[in-house]
């Protein structure tokens, strides 16, 4: 996980998990759980990414996320990075933490 100042002075995020599975079985549970938990959702197939928005909060306007399956050995690298919409926000850095761990929570069930 590391955090970042945007270019407009927004939070920016990264993440990743092992998930021993095919990629392909990956892609598509990431791509349910995306359409599942967030809006705005736009996968494209021939990248295995997916780039999705989180809903505004009482204290952030949401934010913009792209998650990426990579094939590694023994299964798939799932790849979030996520950008606050509104800058200078401390609040935004939990709260990306908390929407990427809700898309793994959401892929891992839906992989079970």
């Amino acid at each position: 996980m590391a955090f970042t100042g945007g270019a407009l002075g927004g939070t920016q995020g990264s993440y990743e998990r092992f998930i021993p599975a095919a990629p392909d079985d990956v892609y598509a549970a990431l791509v349910e759980a995306a359409h599942a938990e967030f809006k705005r959702v736009q996968p494209n197939d021939f990248l295995r990414s997916v780039a999705y928005r989180s809903k505004a909060s009482a204290l952030t306007w949401g934010e913009n996320y792209t998650a990426q399956v990579v094939p590694v050995e023994g299964g798939a690298a799932v790849r979030v990075s996520g950008a606050s919409r509104a800058s200078g926000l401390f609040e935004t850095t939990g709260r990306m933490h908390m929407m990427a761990e809700r898309l793994f929570g959401a892929l891992v069930t839906r992989l079970r």
